[in-house]
């Protein structure tokens, strides 16, 4: 049976860069090891978190990650403190706090040094609209 995720491996062009990035939204360094050539391990603090591995992508093709939804108490603080921190939100909407009607949590997207996107999901959920037919 499974039972939690233990860790999102995300291949990289510049281990550094994503690890400052992930610094800036409060991940930690919690371990380096040479698997497949350089790997860093990631966490946010606390017991049992989910574990982000960056690696040095050395091959012609990168998996692809959708995207990593980070759960916050407040989602309009944390947006302004990032932002105070010097990440920036997408500028084509998606960094704007929306309430997604179909989850019923506001949302809002950044995107790592090489793309990946990111998103912040507030804790607090609300009633989600139920399409009886796909909405035009």
């Amino acid at each position: 049976m499974i039972t939690r995720i233990d860790h999102i491996d995300i291949m990289v062009r510049d281990v550094k860069s994503h690890v400052e990035f992930f610094k800036k939204l409060g991940f930690q360094v919690l371990r380096e090891t040479t698997h497949d050539g350089e790997s860093i391990e990631m966490g946010l603090p606390g017991d049992n978190q989910i574990i982000i591995e960056l690696r040095r992508a050395r091959r012609a093709h990168n998996p692809c990650v959708n995207h990593i939804a980070l759960t916050t108490s407040d989602i309009e603080r944390t947006q302004q403190e990032l932002i105070a921190s010097g990440l920036e939100f997408d500028q084509d909407g998606f960094g704007d706090i929306k309430l997604n009607k179909a989850t019923g949590r506001l949302t809002s997207n950044l995107r790592t040094p090489d793309g990946f996107r990111i998103q912040l999901v507030d804790e607090v959920r609300q009633t989600p609209i139920v399409w009886t037919e796909a909405p035009r």
